[in-house]
């Protein structure tokens, strides 16, 4: 970890500990030029916020001490005054980061996020063949315009991220998937966690890959052994989330959620300021959010695998409908993590 991200994890901190919205997710728009199999969200047959109505989030943000600022959707690029929005945020002083499918980024819009500068741009790349990718996202041509997109930010010294949910019909090209990111000039990264669609149906989760997928593509992944030194004997809460505390989203429809994976609406920003809402003393949700403790997630407390788990909350919460469940993904990943450490160990011992 460099110096720079050292001082932004110490700032994060402090602002989780005084619950400050380090970083906020503005969903701009539910509207998606693509129908992705895994998608989780569900539009709403409501208004969406209008662009002084996102103006005045922004500045009520940065009253509040916010450094950084997420914008996804749907498909950002399908927002036309996407580039206003991105303009006055800077001004602001934001650190911005664009969540994007990337099939709508043309040269122009390319030159446009050149002078913005914003952190990163994310960019989902679902396989290394048009077959694959195209396949996940139900529209033909997707991923030729999201490999032109990346070239395009790359060219522009943009920092492009790609991520890859892995599914039954994409894991076997995880290794491809990596090269070609890199090969592009991009920084892969990986997932398998699928959640439930917001509106209850776990047809999504039907594509999880199996134990059998991890052990035939996944073995060669580089366990980064450090995950194992990050619980101090003093750290109390590593169970749980920061969600509700320094990370907040907002959606569309002017709803405050705690996390964009954990869709509780907290209060909608057309009847309350985020200050109010965000620091409502009689809001039940908050309040559990902000005072739970590893200790309080009995399941998850008593399991061999807390030390390398990333439990999220907003998982928990879909699949269970209870903020204090264990998370079938995250279970999995460390479960995962723990068999990548016996076959390290047993390698090592020869």
């Amino acid at each position: 970890m460099d110096s720079t991200q050292t001082i932004f994890k110490h700032i994060e901190e402090k602002c989780r500990k005084k619950n400050i919205p380090f970083a906020a997710v503005l969903e701009l728009t539910a509207h998606c030029n693509l129908s992705c199999s895994h998608c989780f969200k569900v539009s709403e047959n409501r208004p969406e916020l209008t662009y002084d109505e996102i103006t005045d989030v922004l500045d009520q943000l940065a009253a509040l001490g916010t450094f950084v600022v997420g914008y996804s959707g749907g498909e950002v690029f399908c927002r036309p005054d996407l580039f206003d929005i991105l303009t006055y945020a800077r001004q602001k002083g934001f650190l911005q980061v664009l969540l994007t499918n990337g099939t709508l980024i043309t040269p122009e819009s390319a030159s446009f996020l050149q002078k913005i500068k914003p952190r990163d741009v994310e960019i989902s790349l679902l396989g290394a063949r048009p077959e694959t990718h195209d396949g996940i996202t139900g529209v033909r041509g997707s991923f030729e315009k999201t490999v032109a997109a990346i070239k395009l930010l790359v060219e522009k010294n943009i920092y492009v991220i790609t991520k890859t949910v892995l599914m039954k019909s994409n894991v076997y090209e995880c290794d491809r998937i990596k090269a070609l990111s890199r090969k592009l000039g991009a920084h892969p990264r990986f997932g398998t966690g699928i959640l439930p669609r917001f509106d209850g149906s776990t047809q999504p989760q039907e594509q999880k890959i199996t134990w059998e997928d991890r052990k035939h593509f996944l073995e060669d992944v580089v366990l980064d052994k450090s995950f194992l030194m990050r619980v101090k004997d003093d750290e109390k809460d590593f169970l749980v989330c920061k969600a509700g505390k320094c990370f907040a989203c907002i959606s569309p429809y002017g709803d405050v959620c705690p996390c964009v994976l954990l869709p509780i609406k907290l209060g909608n920003i057309r009847e309350k300021s985020f200050r109010k809402i965000w620091y409502d003393p009689d809001n039940a949700v908050l309040k559990e959010l902000r005072g739970l403790k590893s200790s309080d997630l009995e399941q998850c407390f008593a399991c061999d695998m807390k030390n390398i788990c990333d439990r999220c909350a907003g998982s928990a919460y879909l699949e269970h409908n209870n903020l204090r469940a264990p998370a079938s993904s995250a279970c999995e990943d460390a479960r995962w993590k723990k068999y990548l450490l016996q076959v390290k160990d047993a390698q090592e011992s020869y």
